[in-house]
């Protein structure tokens, strides 16, 4: 008897924390162009190279239900749209994107860290922490941390993220050697926004 109601006694435990912690984020979530955003940014002469990424794909979800923190997410990014300015800096970036796409690329997050969970947020409080992935990117694979800030909206939450990266240091190449005064420095911000929950 004792046995039979401390296996009541988990089970039930185990399905309040799940409901108080995965809930709260709206986790899992399957990830399009709907609820995520992904932009870069290339600073060139008088103007900034921008793009968004298109047919987003993938999941987001928690490693374990117990722990709010423990993100997990294996995200595709299928093609690019930028706007390349009037500059001459600007069309030939461009023109080098062209010949040279990112895409396909892919990131896996396989471990993060987050400074609160759903029963301690505050919104006077940032929540903040980190991921660590694979990025997937011109065909190479390369590991990734990325801080990220969860923040509530009208709708519910959404994670942000925002790294900066450098051409060369992922071994495609690096147009800024080439092309006059640009900034040999990659901008990528993502936002997911995810539902409040149950």
């Amino acid at each position: 008897m004792i046995l039979k109601a401390l296996i009541s006694f988990l089970s039930a435990y185990l399905l309040v924390a799940s409901i108080s912690f995965a809930a709260p984020w709206g986790l899992p979530q399957t990830l399009s162009d709907q609820n995520m955003k992904l932009v870069f940014e290339v600073g060139i002469p008088w103007n900034i190279l921008d793009g968004t990424a298109n047919q987003i794909s993938g999941k987001l979800s928690l490693a374990s239900d117990v722990d709010p923190g423990n993100l997990r997410a294996d995200v595709a990014v299928q093609s690019l749209d930028y706007k390349a300015g009037i500059s001459v800096s600007g069309r030939l970036v461009a023109v080098w994107l062209r010949e040279n796409p990112p895409t396909p690329a892919k990131f896996i997050i396989s471990k993060s860290t987050l400074s609160c969970t759903p029963k301690t947020f505050s919104p006077e409080s940032p929540c903040k922490g980190s991921v660590d992935g694979q990025l997937t990117i011109w065909a190479k694979d390369y590991k990734i941390d990325v801080p990220i800030e969860m923040k509530r909206i009208e709708r519910g939450f959404i994670l942000e993220g925002v790294k900066e990266i450098k051409w060369g240091e992922y071994g495609f190449g690096d147009p800024s050697s080439t092309i006059a005064h640009l900034n040999p420095v990659i901008t990528l911000n993502f936002s997911v926004e995810l539902p409040p929950g149950a």
